[in-house]
């Protein structure tokens, strides 16, 4: 009886112990919404395009959306460069006609790439052009962002919040730089283990501070990382997600995989993280608990996919990073990438 009464406060405890981290996950989440908030306000817009319905269509979508006051309009490349030289911290995220007289969107993309003001800048391409030509000239140049024409108001709704994300998640990695953050909580033997997003953010950036270009790393990065945790521990299909991200809230596909993360079933997976350095590279090895995935798919996508809600994660991994590469069933991956110089 007495053993069988240390096996229930046994069970008991670590029920206790399961539900308080599922209380303060719940509880990371509003944190992190309510910031996310805070800083849409601060977000401006730039929109570049030739055509004048386009700039009306997209001007009103912004102020219905809450971006009233929050973009501005350019209907030249050149333009658009103009603006961007006399303001260059002020534009965050671009919405960028792909076919332009001029200047077309693609040589603005390009010059802004080897402008090191707008590492952080997020570009939306605007094109009727989704063939594999120009998506493969747009993925070589670093784009990954699409929306067709016509439009599409909920695909490019969800378009511009993806970007956000994307420009908060380097500001993070941008102040990480230097800082000394504290992993101690997911350190794990040779290496570390996670469970969130969040703590996939912040191992992401401390591994991208040792790699060059280290802001477009470290996204590659956590693109890998979050990949692994929903669709591999967390077991969230391709189509549930498109699902989840199929209507205006964009916050639905977060709360799922928190819920996810608050099951028992959950509770003890991780994703596993070594690393190691070596000739001028560092190597990452990443592996999930999941069943594992075809992974071809996605390093080579079809050109019909690239305006889809997501999927562009380990396409993007793939062209930022010397390597990727899947091992055994797809739950375990190598990337490579380039050390930064030391000064």
């Amino acid at each position: 009886m007495k053993k069988a009464g240390q096996v229930l406060l046994l069970l008991f405890l670590e029920i206790l112990d399961h539900n308080r981290e599922s209380l303060h996950l719940a509880s990371n989440s509003k944190n992190q919404e309510g910031e996310h908030q805070m800083k849409l306000q601060q977000i401006h817009i730039l929109v570049v395009d030739d055509e004048g319905s386009a700039r009306f269509f997209l001007s009103d979508l912004l102020e219905e959306n809450g971006f009233r006051g929050q973009f501005t309009v350019a209907s030249s490349g050149e333009e658009a460069w103009e603006l961007l030289q006399d303001m260059p911290d002020a534009y965050h995220i671009i919405l960028l006609d792909w076919m332009m007289p001029g200047i077309s969107g693609m040589e603005l993309f390009k010059m802004m790439k080897k402008d090191g003001r707008f590492s952080k800048t997020r570009v939306i391409f605007q094109t009727a052009l989704i063939d594999t030509k120009h998506v493969e000239e747009g993925m070589a140049a670093g784009a990954f962002e699409y929306i067709g024409k016509p439009y599409d108001e909920s695909r490019l709704l969800i378009a511009i919040h993806n970007a956000i994300s994307q420009y908060e998640l380097m500001t993070d990695f941008e102040n990480q730089v230097g800082a000394k953050s504290d992993l101690s909580s997911i350190r794990f033997e040779n290496g570390f283990r996670i469970q969130s997003l969040r703590q996939a953010e912040l191992l992401a950036g401390f591994l991208s501070q040792f790699c060059s270009e280290s802001m477009i790393a470290g996204m590659a990065l956590f693109e890998v990382l979050a990949n692994a945790i929903e669709h591999g521990n967390l077991g969230i299909t391709y189509e549930q997600k498109t699902e989840l991200l199929s209507g205006r809230n964009w916050s639905l596909w977060k709360e799922e995989v928190n819920r996810r993360l608050g099951l028992q079933e959950n509770a003890s997976k991780y994703v596993y993280v070594e690393y190691e350095f070596g000739q001028g590279e560092m190597r990452v090895t990443i592996k999930d608990q999941g069943d594992g995935f075809e992974p071809e798919r996605f390093l080579n996508l079809d050109p019909s996919e690239v305006i889809h809600t997501h999927g562009r994660g380990v396409a993007m991994a793939k062209s930022h990073l010397s390597k990727v590469k899947y091992l055994g069933n797809g739950n375990e991956v190598l990337l490579v990438a380039c050390l930064a110089d030391k000064e």
